[in-house]
């Protein structure tokens, strides 16, 4: 299990996820793509709200598209990450590995990965929902943010860092 997620309860990732969603539902809205959805980037203040930062790119959470390297649209590239950093939360690991860049470039490309049998058939819906190598086929925020799999819970508050140091608050 990811070490970031020791003690976190499945109740709580699920709440975390959804706060991410709403966020980059928030900033697609104002036509902005974030591109480096990655756990890294997900920080919490002391109330437990997400805020979502940046950090440098993470090769494992790189859209199919933009490895193919022949222009990609930005909203599901984030959809994209999102699924990673999802299926990170839920399974403590990456669903794609790679002891070099060009193995996990293959892997990722090649779009399967193993859901461990502990995840509910929504969870894997919703992950299976999100990693679509075709960007166009993906789901999209606001389909994701109807899904039964984050209609359970609710998330009181979202922020957003953006590297320029703006701050865009959704409530």
């Amino acid at each position: 299990m990811n070490k970031a997620f020791i003690g976190i309860g499945l109740d709580s990732r699920h709440d975390l996820f959804k706060q991410l969603l709403e966020g980059l539902d928030h900033i697609h809205k104002k036509l902005v793509v974030h591109r480096d959805i990655k756990l890294e980037n997900l920080l919490l203040d002391p109330f437990g709200c997400v805020k979502i930062a940046d950090f440098g790119v993470a090769a494992a959470y790189i859209a199919p598209e933009i490895l193919q390297d022949a222009g990609y649209d930005g909203f599901p590239v984030d959809v994209w990450s999102s699924g990673i950093a999802l299926y990170a939360m839920l399974c403590g690991r990456l669903p794609f590995k790679g002891k070099s860049m060009s193995e996990l470039k293959r892997c990722i490309l090649r779009g399967r990965y193993q859901c461990p049998e502990h995840l509910s058939a929504a969870a894997q819906q919703v992950i299976a929902s999100m990693l679509i190598l075709e960007p166009r086929s993906r789901a999209t925020v606001k389909i994701l943010l109807s899904h039964n799999f984050l209609q359970e819970g609710h998330s009181d508050c979202f922020c957003i860092f953006c590297p320029f140091q703006w701050i865009l608050d959704i409530r």
